[in-house]
């Protein structure tokens, strides 16, 4: 897929990586170039375990309007003074706290039914007081839903723009279409691999 795609790397959780590995082992030996890998850490899904793409409730899209990411934190498995096993803590971790936090800003929290706030300038210190109680599940899940959706604005705002502007687009001419047409002259089993094919062509 990433020859056929035209790209020049492919991102992925950890758990991707054998398969990245695979790509670029193989890539080169079909002829294809290399690319790159970039990989991430696994982040917990929002009700627990895993997050999957086939399960629409353990995941943030990035094009999920307010409702419906304020409906998926709530939903959230958050077990009172579990760091361990918390998907929202680890969103906060590696993507709230690295894009929201400025060099000596840090993430408000309202605590206390709104009596009071307190500004986290570390995600230890934020698990720690998780840990202890001192932050209450409730008051986790507003934080990340309202710093979730000031990152998620602009996103939502780029996509619905591109989207009128291609619906301006005119109806597809024929100049508009690459077409490459070749002969296959001959085709040879590949040396390292019996499912592949070697062909060789004439434009």
């Amino acid at each position: 897929d990433e020859e056929h795609l035209h790209v020049d790397a492919q991102f992925g959780g950890v758990d991707q990586r054998k398969i990245f590995t695979f790509a670029e082992k193989y890539l080169p030996q079909l002829g294809y170039t290399k690319r790159i890998h970039l990989m991430s850490p696994l982040v917990p899904g929002l009700s627990g375990g895993k997050m999957s793409a086939s399960e629409e409730d353990s995941k943030i899209d990035l094009l999920d309007p307010p409702h419906v990411v304020k409906r998926k934190i709530k939903k959230a498995f958050c077990e009172p003074k579990n760091i361990t096993d918390n998907g929202l803590l680890s969103i906060v971790e590696y993507v709230i706290f690295p894009l929201c936090c400025p060099p000596k800003g840090g993430l408000l929290v309202t605590l206390d039914s709104g009596k009071k706030t307190k500004t986290y300038t570390s995600v230890r210190d934020l698990e720690s007081d998780f840990a202890a109680g001192e932050v209450h599940p409730g008051e986790l899940k507003d934080m990340v839903e309202h710093y979730l959706n000031i990152l998620l604005v602009p996103i939502r705002a780029a996509f619905h723009q591109r989207r009128q502007e291609r619906s301006c687009v005119d109806e597809l001419k024929p100049w508009r279409l690459d077409l490459c047409v070749g002969t296959i002259e001959k085709a040879e089993h590949h040396p390292d691999s019996s499912g592949y094919l070697i062909l060789h062509l004439n434009d």
